[in-house]
């Protein structure tokens, strides 16, 4: 393994030491250069106290970072950001600090002097033979690691999706016992690790792994665990669909959550047949129930308005009835404004995604690539499926003595005769329309 320290962090590290302090590249840096992958992250951990390391780099842009407990202080040097921690530990030393640390893998330091350095079992370093043979594994006690910092229940399974590293048997068992301390967690700090979780090429094998886990934090998710959907479209339990789809769509993070929540409503939606009664089961307006739960669950977990607005309009319209035409293509991209061009692709493979794991839908599947021929032509031709787009705006309607939400509503009552193809979307067509409907 080569250790080739960015210019930056050896400074940092020079910076400490001449001023009388140890100083050590530690955690997840370590565990990339062993494992041969480049580093985007550098933590250095030092025996200087906070205010010494904010001294030491008085020259220095710099902010506190106090996660927790460990008093961070992150330094800017030429725009690369390298967060400085004291040790943590009951002794200043740097073993005692890599006995707090999280788990095996990120317990590892280096330094030019040194070298690496870490916890030995014997002649080998636990870390490094964790890593070799792809194993997330607490420092010493599991129960100690989680009761410091109960984020490291889902953060070890995100280490493991991302470097697709199986979690060993005892702190598996102990995430599942102590899953709820989550619960204790600011939910912001959940939803970055969920975040990184989620748009992982392993996620769904995760989700199935971990579910009761991820349900601590979106409850609504329990109803959907092994719910027999009783419909011959449906060969695979809600749970099991949700995840199959998840697996298929783009590691794009609105549409994975989108995947994650489109039919998260279809337990509070269902309806007895007619004639088969609880045997078999319809979901009619299931997007509509599974768009406000998604909406409920994401402004739980703080994402932004506009991230919100996004992802519940892909769960609303997963199921939309997609068909061939025009017409129908511009209805689709009037409910997806003002981010069609954004959200119609996102749709489109949703909606794949879904059509991947279902039966005897023959009749209903849709070539999703002619729609989005569709779309591209209605825009090449500046053909009108908003109410922005139609040749004459509010004040034109003003002076016919509309007002108010009567203009709103004579717009759209235009602009679905112009996609009907009833007038043609120009100055001269609608003002006729209005003199002879007036």
């Amino acid at each position: 393994m080569e250790f080739r320290l960015p210019y930056e962090v050896d400074l940092a590290i020079d910076i400490l030491q001449r001023n009388g302090f140890e100083a050590y590249l530690v955690g997840g840096a370590v565990r990339d250069f062993i494992m041969g992958i480049a580093p985007n992250d550098f933590d250095i951990t030092t025996n200087a106290t906070s205010s010494e390391i904010r001294n030491a780099f008085n020259d220095y842009n710099q902010y506190s970072n106090s996660g927790f407990e460990h008093n961070t202080i992150s330094i800017i040097i030429n725009d690369k950001i390298i967060e400085i921690t004291p040790y943590r530990g009951d002794e200043d030393t740097l073993l005692s600090d890599l006995g707090k640390r999280d788990f095996t893998i990120n317990a590892l330091a280096f330094s030019k002097n040194r070298g690496l350095i870490g916890q030995k079992e014997g002649e080998n370093y636990i870390g490094v033979d964790d890593i070799n043979y792809r194993v997330i594994r607490c420092v010493n006690s599991p129960v100690d690691r989680f009761n410091e910092d109960p984020l490291r229940i889902l953060r070890a399974i995100r280490l493991a999706v991302t470097l697709d590293f199986n979690i060993e048997a005892f702190t598996k068992r102990m995430i599942f016992q102590y899953k709820d301390l989550l619960r204790n967690v600011a939910i912001e700090r959940i939803r970055e690790e969920f975040k990184r979780i989620i748009v992982a090429q392993n996620a769904p094998k995760y989700l199935k792994e971990y579910r009761d886990v991820f349900a601590v934090f979106i409850p609504e998710l329990e109803d959907m665990f092994d719910f027999d959907q009783k419909n011959k479209y449906h060969p695979n339990d809600l749970y099991t669909h949700t995840l199959n789809v998840l697996n298929e769509v783009k590691p794009d993070l609105e549409t994975k959550l989108a995947a994650l929540l489109h039919d998260i409503g279809k337990p509070q939606s269902v309806v007895f047949d007619k004639d088969l009664g609880d045997k078999y089961y319809h979901f009619y307006n299931h997007p509509v129930q599974s768009e406000k739960m998604a909406r409920v669950i994401l402004k739980r977990l703080k994402f932004s308005k506009n991230m919100i607005d996004n992802i519940c309009k892909l769960v609303l319209y997963h199921d939309y009835n997609f068909s061939l035409s025009i017409k129908n293509t511009k209805r689709l991209l009037n409910k997806l404004s003002p981010d069609e061009d954004l959200l119609l692709p996102k749709l489109l493979d949703l909606k794949n995604a879904d059509y991947l794991d279902h039966q005897n839908i023959e009749q209903f599947i849709v070539d999703l690539d002619k729609v989005y021929d569709n779309y591209l032509k209605i825009k090449a031709e500046k053909e009108a499926f908003t109410v922005k787009d139609l040749a004459i705006g509010g004040n034109v309607l003003f002076n016919y003595g509309y007002e108010g939400e009567q203009i709103s509503k004579k717009l759209n009552e235009i602009l679905d005769l112009v996609i009907d193809e009833k007038i043609e979307n120009t100055k001269e067509d609608i003002i006729k329309y209005l003199d002879n409907d007036n």
